[in-house]
């Protein structure tokens, strides 16, 4: 579920293509892995628990996000709408 957030939001960010985000779900899905989030999970509260997050430096939230199949990259400049965004259209 993650990695599939994390190519959305680089989409939507402008970082890869939204074709990426659809190859990672594909091959997860192949194998039987979870891509969506759980709809009791509210992208609301995701994003306020994402907050105490361990990844946290200096008060800013850091995501690790893509480029291409493993060219992946760490920033904190990601705009929580952005974030509320990607967590709307991963969820169930």
């Amino acid at each position: 579920m993650g990695l599939v957030a994390a190519a959305n939001l680089s989409a939507r960010l402008g970082h890869c293509s939204l074709a990426l985000q659809e190859r990672i779900e594909l091959a997860l899905s192949k194998v039987g892995l979870p891509t969506r989030i759980p709809k009791h999970l509210s992208p609301e509260s995701l994003l306020k628990a994402m907050g105490s997050d361990k990844k946290r430096l200096a008060g800013q939230l850091r995501f690790v996000l893509l480029r291409e199949i493993g060219q992946a990259f760490v920033t904190d400049a990601v705009p929580d709408p952005a974030i509320l965004a990607t967590l709307q259209e991963v969820s169930q």
